[in-house]
């Protein structure tokens, strides 16, 4: 058996995260991301929710190029 559970680690915006997949509000989800991304610039999972509702392609284009930069 292989452990990798010691590669894990916590992101400081993992609590934003949680909070993200709970809220119903949309404008509320979007202040949620935006404060897990001042948490953790690198926080995929804010940048590719902010993404997704962009209002300008470009401004996407932008974030998920940053999430892939940080996935790799």
């Amino acid at each position: 058996m292989v452990r990798d559970d010691f590669l894990r680690v916590e992101s400081p915006a993992a609590p934003y995260i949680e909070r993200l997949e709970d809220e119903k509000n949309p404008q509320s989800r979007l202040i949620i991301a935006t404060s897990a991304l001042r948490k953790d610039p690198g926080c995929i999972e804010a940048l590719t929710y902010l993404a997704d509702h962009a209002k300008e392609p470009t401004y996407a284009v932008e974030l998920l190029r940053k999430a892939v930069d940080v996935g790799q």
